[in-house]
């Protein structure tokens, strides 16, 4: 029950996603099985959820703790299913309750004799954890070096001077196009105080992206995927997050005081086929032209749409404002409300919907103005 990042990226995110909106589906129970994460008996988008705040560090583990205090019954980092068992419906694992455990008779030793396991490692659905049964580890050698660095995180900041508050801007540019990446960042904590993150105008990019747990150790963690599993073009360089640094001292280099870091968080981009790039970071003293970077139009996305036990409603304005959001039945009964403001013109709601009645529901969002 160690090693619970084993294997799970991004990129198993994005598959998850695949197989809950009926894109591509898993095709083995197994897979299935290691999508549930939060250990329910099926995959829904409360497990990315989680899978996602693991990536990030916001969580160390899916356990009972994060899950139901409640529950007899946490998930495990890894589970183990008879090899001799055979899934009655294998594309529904959890139609009657499956062995994790072989039983022996230790006076009869040959019945302890060829007894095997199917190994799942919970989270991880590309089979890419490095299991110690002799695999090459999935990001190493040969297929870093036929992939190495055509995707680009550049770094949009000008000259640091102590006492200043300064905005740096990060752009990624691909020539291939991206389905989800990571990225894990070291920031010289002598030099820069992290005062604020936010997304940029980069699409499904939002505050739930970024890992701050450990923010005031110099580390950061972020992530994207598409949550429609759709690649999308990086051709041009895309605004993907900005960072707001408090300046303690200055320096001219931002090189010297700011990296990536493969022991904050395997840096990795994914084409929607599979393939893996490495990216590389790069320094440039002033913004990229970005047509996106005009003023945002307001927009609200409720996803996903159909939903099962989660939803989250997102919402973009121009500005920041107090917002109210609220969801109603068909019958006009509000379901569910919630207040608050914007930060940086977004604001991601998550909301518990395991309650609520069926059919076809309405939201709206209401600002100060409308």
């Amino acid at each position: 029950n160690t090693g619970w990042l084993n294997g799970v990226t991004t990129f198993d995110l994005v598959l998850i996603s695949k197989h809950i909106l009926g894109v591509q589906l898993l095709g083995s129970p197994y897979k299935m099985i290691a999508a549930d994460a939060n250990k329910t008996g099926f995959v829904t988008t409360r497990d990315i959820v989680l899978l996602r705040m693991l990536i990030l560090n916001i969580i160390p583990k899916i356990s009972s703790e994060y899950i139901n205090p409640n529950t007899d019954n946490p998930n495990t980092s890894w589970r183990f299913i008879p090899a001799s068992y055979v899934f009655p419906d294998p594309a529904n694992p959890w139609a009657e309750n499956f062995p994790e455990c072989i039983n022996v008779d230790m006076t009869n030793q040959t019945e302890a004799l060829d007894q095997d396991f199917i190994a799942i490692k919970v989270g991880d659905v590309n089979l890419s954890a490095v299991t110690g049964c002799g695999n090459m580890p999935p990001f190493s050698g040969g297929a870093w070096d036929r992939a190495a660095e055509i995707v680009q995180l550049h770094c949009a900041a000008g000259r640091a001077v102590a006492g200043q508050s300064i905005v740096a801007s990060f752009y990624v540019e691909s020539p291939a196009d991206l389905v989800a990446w990571q990225v894990g960042l070291n920031f010289d904590t002598d030099y820069l105080e992290l005062e604020t993150t936010g997304p940029g105008s980069l699409d499904f990019m939002t505050p739930g992206n970024f890992g701050l747990t450990e923010k005031e150790e110099g580390k950061l963690r972020v992530l994207w995927y598409a949550e429609d599993a759709r690649a999308i073009p990086f051709s041009r360089p895309r605004e993907a997050f900005r960072m707001k640094f408090k300046v303690k001292r200055s320096f001219d280099k931002w090189v010297d005081v700011l990296h990536l870091d493969e022991e904050v968080l395997l840096n990795a981009a994914w084409e929607e086929s599979g393939q893996a790039h490495r990216p590389s970071l790069a320094f440039r003293a002033e913004p990229f032209d970005d047509v996106e970077a005009q003023p945002r139009e307001a927009s609200v996305t409720a996803v996903p749409n159909p939903f099962t036990d989660q939803l989250t409603i997102r919402v973009v304005l121009p500005t920041d404002e107090w917002i109210a959001i609220e969801i109603f039945d068909a019958t006009g009964r509000r379901l569910a409300n919630w207040e608050g403001e914007t930060t940086d013109g977004a604001a991601e709601v998550n909301l518990d919907t395991r309650n609520w009645s069926k059919g076809t529901l309405t939201y709206r969002v209401l600002t100060a103005h409308q």
